[in-house]
């Protein structure tokens, strides 16, 4: 799944060929993510609104943010239980703990990009700072400190979870604790 152009677009043969999966929601796909624990299980967000479908995106069940809501930017599922799934807003951060159908924010700012690392922690980039939320917390930790520029993206190492990088319009940052 990927979007792009405001729909969602689904391969089934490796990126072969690709096909619209959005029959049933509104234009505007701005976000997917996966439930890597059942990869039949895919979400999509169109404004406030986050989307999930149990089929492969064949049909779809919408659920909204609650206030101040904003456009979701990112989404991403807990790895350590799928029911948790996290959104990015332009104003807020959500966590849903029943595979989106309702949701509570844990954290209002423009959130530019998340990450659910192995373990279950959440890690967010607002600003020029990188928050870290324990899977069940809503109060976040300072994941980083003296970062001269606005986070505008998460990674994590596949083969080292102590690893994070963070980047910035000036560069790549390591955190390897």
């Amino acid at each position: 799944f990927l979007v792009a152009g405001g729909h969602l677009w689904k391969t089934t043969n490796g990126g072969g060929h690709w096909d619209t999966s959005d029959t049933g929601i509104p234009y505007g796909a701005s976000a997917v993510a996966i439930d890597p624990s059942s990869p039949s299980k895919v979400y999509t967000a169109v404004n406030a609104s986050v989307y999930r479908s149990t089929d492969d995106g064949v049909t779809w069940a919408g659920s909204i943010l609650p206030s101040p809501g904003g456009i979701v930017r990112h989404l991403a599922v807990d790895p350590t239980d799928g029911a948790r799934v996290y959104a990015g807003t332009s104003s807020a951060l959500y966590r849903s703990t029943d595979s989106g159908a309702t949701w509570t924010r844990i954290h209002t700012n423009y959130v530019y990009d998340i990450l659910v690392a192995r373990d279950g922690d959440v890690f967010a980039a607002v600003d020029s700072a990188v928050l870290r939320f324990e899977a069940t917390s809503s109060t976040p930790a300072p994941a980083s400190s003296g970062l001269a520029d606005i986070v505008q993206g998460l990674a994590g190492d596949s083969l080292d979870a102590e690893k994070l990088y963070a980047e910035t319009l000036h560069g790549v940052y390591q955190s390897v604790d």
